[in-house]
């Protein structure tokens, strides 16, 4: 049980690193997106 427990936890870090990142990348190009439109 511990080692599906340690996965699952590591999957949740990373999915929220990516979602992370993923809005750390994707607010500037839209402000920038909607700025110059």
């Amino acid at each position: 049980f511990t080692k599906v427990a340690f996965r699952t936890a590591i999957g949740f870090v990373v999915m929220g690193f990516v979602g992370f990142f993923v809005k750390l990348i994707f607010i500037p190009i839209n402000n920038i997106i909607v700025g110059s439109g």
